[in-house]
């Protein structure tokens, strides 16, 4: 079993910076540091996410963690599967090469 951990930032700036962000730009900077981690033999997985369900929320907000099961809210709206990137992207389309070299798992 693969888990993933996420980290939101509760800092207006970072969410307002984000916003601004151009997609392109943010598709590239994921793919350069995708490929410098397989180069460098650390990432070997792209797989997508397991069903919220099997997920669990920490909040470290307060004086101790506190764990909630199952997905915290909407998953869809908070990640996005690779199926929502356009086929197009020179990165998309290299993920899949190195999915189709078993340079990177997928699943």
């Amino acid at each position: 079993m693969k888990f993933m951990l996420i980290m939101r930032t509760v800092d207006q700036v970072a969410v307002e910076r984000m916003a601004e962000a151009d997609f392109n730009e943010m598709i590239a900077a994921m793919g350069t540091y995708n490929e410098s981690m397989i180069n460098a033999g650390v990432l070997s997985d792209g797989a997508g996410l397991a069903d919220p369900s099997e997920g669990a929320v920490v909040d470290f907000s307060g004086s101790e963690p506190t764990t909630t099961p199952g997905a915290y809210g909407n998953l869809r709206e908070r990640i996005n599967g690779p199926e929502d990137f356009p086929e197009d992207n020179e990165w998309i389309q290299k993920e899949q090469e190195w999915i189709e070299q078993g340079r990177l798992n997928n699943g």
